[in-house]
């Protein structure tokens, strides 16, 4: 079975969240005054704001990608909110029939350019090591491509924005099997190609579900 995008996931019986209540952008207030400026608090003039960028904008820009090289270049190039905040733009990577999907970069992410490193890296490449695999072997991709100011919990905005490059990403390597690293709330009805472990960021907070963790990772090799 394959995956082409995310929505595949969802239809598959999986339901995608993110650590915490995903953040709403609170709505703004209508300028009925002058529908092209804003005053500020003297009395001033001020430019009125750059619209924010639609996620159909951002559907478009991933569409035009026909291979990984311009998609990754498409990433790079896309004026992400979050972009200007962060160090790095985490491209992801292919590398094998199997799809890791995780959360937002993380600070060790953004210092260093890749996804997954620092200690919960090594964690992750022990677990790879464990069921006979290695990176070179899988394909990997974030939620998002940029840290959040802080390491905060994503908007819905944010999200969305960057998921047609995730959707992208999926169609090009079309891959046999996907596990996620992170807090999926599970439905019923979930095909064995889909696999759930915890972040290793967790699993180095709780190394009690490490157990649990390692019984699905046998599940995955035995699938492969």
């Amino acid at each position: 079975m394959g995956f082409d995008s995310l929505q595949d996931l969802d239809l598959a019986g999986v339901k995608w969240e993110l650590s915490g209540e995903i953040q709403k952008k609170p709505k703004e207030k209508n300028i009925k005054n002058n529908p092209q400026k804003i005053g500020d608090s003297d009395g001033k003039i001020a430019p009125r704001p750059t619209p924010p960028i639609d996620s159909l904008d951002a559907k478009d820009v991933a569409d035009e990608a026909e291979n990984l090289s311009q998609l990754y270049d498409a990433i790079i190039q896309f004026n992400h909110p979050l972009k200007m905040f962060a160090k790095n733009t985490i491209l992801p990577q292919d590398g094998g029939n199997l799809l890791v999907i995780t959360d937002s970069p993380s600070a060790d992410d953004d210092e260093s350019g890749q996804i997954l490193s620092g200690q919960a890296g090594q964690l992750f490449d022990k677990m790879l090591g464990a069921i006979n695999m290695s990176r070179d072997r899988i394909a990997i991709c974030p939620l998002v491509f940029w840290r959040t100011p802080g390491g905060r919990t994503l908007t819905e905005e944010e999200l969305l924005l960057a998921r047609p490059f995730v959707d992208k990403f999926i169609e090009l390597i079309k891959p046999k099997a996907v596990l996620t690293l992170g807090p999926l709330a599970k439905e019923a009805n979930i095909t064995d190609e889909i696999f759930s472990i915890p972040h290793p960021n967790y699993l180095l907070l709780k190394p009690g579900a490490k157990k649990a963790a390692w019984e699905e990772l046998q599940k995955l090799l035995k699938s492969l």
